[in-house]
């Protein structure tokens, strides 16, 4: 069995500090222990993720790119694709917007690097979800068959978890991916495959009806794991279904090998175990044996 980490980051050199600072300017007041704390759990190298997966014992590793610049995508995607190169584990997703120059051009460049999909952090990249010219994008994106991996969260939800953030939350509104956008998206596109990422929205895990039954739609688990309790996970997955669920970690900003130690005291069966852990994500991408 190959077991693959659906959801994992890593920055390059020149980028990296650049996230510290951030992300410590967000939360840095919070203690390490606060399971809902932004922060980075390892160093956020490429070097460090593919050690770290692989002593949590996972045989591939989605590695997701992200661009706040509308021009930074070729960048970013080379880079991925380079790294996927030298390193087999690596499976490339990529970074792509509907506000740079020529979104068409990307796509063309992202596709012959070998990109396997595209992830969107709406927020960002300042993407609004439902707006012409991102239908126009995602249109153009959905003969390609890559699935897209799209950044969801309820900013009401985060909120009341991190009330220090309210200024930054209002100005983050027109740009919110949560459960309604993306079922949206996904009537709308049924060619294309979407992700919904941190088990379908991250704190807004009591509005997931509308995307429960889309065939089009997949959650996976990143970053979820360590604030849900376990119940509330199954119920989850039993709610859509083991066969449109995948792992993922989040890492660096969660631990692989803590994850998926939570991931295996939920206590599902060795199927169930089988298809979230790698099998779902392989038949995703057409790699299924």
């Amino acid at each position: 069995m190959n077991w693959i980490d659906a959801h994992t980051h890593a920055y390059p050199d020149s980028d990296l500090e650049l996230v510290v600072e951030r992300v410590a300017a967000l939360d840095g007041h919070l203690p390490d222990d606060h399971p809902t704390k932004w922060r980075l759990v390892t160093d956020g190298s490429v070097e460090t993720l593919v050690e770290s997966e692989g002593k949590a014992g996972m045989d591939g590793i989605v590695l997701l790119p992200i661009s706040g610049r509308t021009d930074g995508a070729t960048r970013l995607n080379r880079w991925v694709a380079d790294l996927a190169g030298r390193y087999p584990q690596i499976i490339p997703f990529g970074t792509l917007t509907p506000l740079a120059d020529s979104p068409e051009d990307d796509l063309r460049a992202a596709l012959a690097l070998g990109i396997r999909g595209i992830k969107i952090h709406s927020v960002l990249q300042r993407i609004i979800p439902i707006e012409p010219r991102t239908l126009e994008w995602l249109e153009m994106i959905a003969p390609s068959g890559l699935p897209i991996l799209m950044d969801a969260m309820n900013l009401d939800g985060l909120r009341r978890f991190k009330p220090h953030m309210k200024p930054l939350l209002d100005l983050w509104a027109p740009y919110e991916t949560g459960p309604v956008q993306i079922a949206s998206l996904a009537r709308t596109f049924p060619r294309i495959t979407f992700i919904a990422a941190h088990l379908g929205c991250l704190y807004g895990w009591d509005q997931l009806e509308p995307l429960l039954p889309l065939e089009n739609v997949f959650f996976d688990l990143s970053f979820a794991l360590e604030i849900l309790p376990p119940e509330e996970i199954r119920a989850i997955i039993g709610q859509k279904g083991t066969d449109h669920i995948l792992y993922g970690s989040d890492c660096p900003w969660r631990d692989p090998a803590g994850s998926w130690r939570r991931f295996e005291s939920l206590g599902l069966n060795s199927a169930e175990t089988e298809q979230i852990g790698g099998r779902n994500l392989l038949g995703l991408l057409g790699d299924a044996g």
